[in-house]
């Protein structure tokens, strides 16, 4: 039997029935009189965006696909820790360190992803106090989640040096930084975390324990999102315990450290939470979301297109059109080496699709079932998105294939975009858009298999719609086991092996000024030679 250090049993016992007893029984302090300073918004917050009940339904089928992989991730990880543990090898293979690559690469992507969730709905708000309610929700959901996988991970290898060395090597064809093991270490285990983690489940216990609160009506009425908060006790009570676990391990004086702990916010919380309640709005957002998820800027210097400048683009674009994007410092979905990241197909306005030949009539032909039928003419009718922007294109990011808006990314999300049109007949390109409508509403493939058809993701969607129409062949491109097809390798093919595939659109990058982030539209052969030129590709020979 295990001798553990007395103290370090009884804080464990300790926690184990503090944290599963859940919200309705556990005792909260009360709030020290500078709460609302460390927990509301500032009295003039600045709103980002509004956000209605279409864009929960996305975040909600997204945090599903996004615990789902999560789940799949843990599973994997435990068994490569058993492998590595006892091989009789005494180094690791070229297939093992493509696992370890791949793994660390979903595990990052999917991490992001439940950070920029939690984050949006801290930062975000909605005009209807219940949809406003149901977005906290689904960001403290996250934030929990983001928290016991992050502590699950580091707990399963924080004793093993030699693996731990091995996970915190770089990999820079995946975009990991050396250090990542340490970073996700540092993250759930500094003091300043545990307290916030549980200052935010106090106040949200105390919410929740009036049933005149909105997140209590929520509760009561809506069983979906009452499942998401049953879920809860479990998440925080299981995170809980792996981050306590953590300290210990960390630190040799544990009496110390307690002591610290002892002393900290979360003790001196006084005697008063609901005097400084004030609206429930405000009360219902801040006890949710300040500190509950560490930051992480979403931009790093993307490019400033003009409206002139984003009017000019969709002038020059017809539906079909691949688009091809880089973006700095933000999604860890496009963690793919090269110079453009992230494949999109864009669509127009409808009159554009109809005009293409996307009439209800064709649609209900070519439609497998009435269902399908109903679905894609939705599809092909949609207009703006649930923030209010224009719907022209179609993409695959975390919670699936959706509509989007290319307006919106020139805005958010672009360092650096390249348009391509396939080079395909009339009937190719309805035939290729019929297929693109058909895949919205797919999961994302968080796996990168594109053996696959069930689950796609953004060049993968691209692959699927474009490959064997024209002159078009593509080759998938082996990567750490992997056989894919990234943005960087169709635009290879196009300008290496068979430039008739695609005609050159636009190139808009950056000014050779490097502190000049304005966009630079780079059109006709001009264009296309700075395309060469920045693919570090040789011109064919006029």
């Amino acid at each position: 039997m295990i001798n553990l250090p007395r103290a370090f049993f009884s804080l464990l016992i300790t926690v184990f029935l503090l944290c599963f007893t859940g919200c309705s029984t556990t005792k909260h302090k009360e709030a020290h009189e500078n709460w609302i300073d460390l927990f509301t918004p500032s009295t003039n917050p600045v709103t980002l965006e509004t956000y209605t009940r279409d864009q929960l339904q996305l975040d909600y089928t997204r945090l599903n696909a996004l615990t789902l992989e999560l789940d799949q991730l843990a599973v994997e990880a435990a068994t490569l820790r058993r492998t590595l543990l006892f091989q009789e090898s005494p180094y690791i293979s070229d297939v093992e360190n493509k696992e370890i690559e791949l793994m660390l690469f979903r595990f990052q992507n999917a991490l992001d992803s439940l950070l920029n969730m939690a984050d949006y709905y801290r930062l975000n708000t909605s005009p209807d106090l219940d949809v406003h309610t149901r977005g906290g929700i689904l960001g403290m959901n996250a934030a929990l989640k983001h928290t016991l996988y992050s502590s699950r991970f580091v707990s399963l290898f924080h004793d093993k040096k030699e693996l731990i060395g091995i996970i915190n090597t770089a990999h820079p064809s995946y975009d990991i930084p050396a250090g990542f093991y340490d970073s996700v270490a540092y993250n759930v285990t500094t003091l300043d975390a545990l307290e916030q983690f549980d200052i935010s489940w106090a106040l949200f216990c105390k919410d929740l324990a009036n049933p005149e609160s909105p997140l209590s009506k929520v509760k009561a009425t809506d069983p979906v999102y009452g499942k998401l908060m049953d879920q809860m006790d479990e998440l925080h009570a299981t995170a809980h315990i792996q981050m306590e676990y953590l300290l210990y391990a960390q630190y040799s004086h544990y009496p110390e450290l307690k002591d610290r702990i002892a002393h900290s916010r979360i003790s001196r919380i006084s005697k008063d939470v609901s005097k400084s309640y004030g609206s429930s709005k405000t009360a219902t957002r801040g006890f949710i979301f300040k500190n509950v998820a560490r930051m992480k800027s979403p931009t790093a210097h993307i490019l400033t297109f003009s409206g002139k400048q984003a009017d000019e683009i969709k002038a020059m674009l017809q539906p079909g059109d691949i688009l091809l994007t880089y973006t700095a410092g933000y999604m860890s979905d496009v963690f793919l080496p090269g110079s453009f990241k992230h494949g999109i197909t864009y669509i127009g306005t409808v009159e554009e699709r109809r005009k293409a030949g996307l009439t209800d009539d064709f649609l209900k032909q070519h439609a497998i079932s009435e269902k399908q039928a109903d679905a894609l003419i939705e599809h092909v009718n949609a207009t703006t998105t649930p923030d209010g922007y224009q719907i022209n294109i179609v993409e695959a990011v975390a919670e699936g294939v959706v509509l989007h808006s290319l307006d919106k990314l020139l805005e958010t999300h672009i360092n650096r975009l390249v348009a391509i049109r396939p080079n395909i007949t009339p009937a190719e390109q309805l035939n290729q858009l019929l297929l693109l409508m058909q895949y919205v509403g797919a999961p994302y493939d968080f796996k990168f298999d594109f053996q696959n058809d069930a689950y796609q993701c953004c060049t993968e969607v691209v692959y699927r719609i474009t490959d064997q129409k024209g002159t078009i062949n593509y080759s998938l491109v082996e990567m750490k086991g992997r056989w894919i097809l990234a943005a960087d390798d169709i635009l290879r093919y196009y300008l290496t092996q068979n430039p008739a595939a695609f005609d050159f659109v636009f190139l808009a990058d950056q000014s050779s000024d490097p502190k000049n982030f304005n966009a630079v539209i780079h059109s006709g052969p001009k264009g296309l030679d700075a395309l060469y030129e920045l693919m570090d590709v040789t011109p064919p020979v006029q």
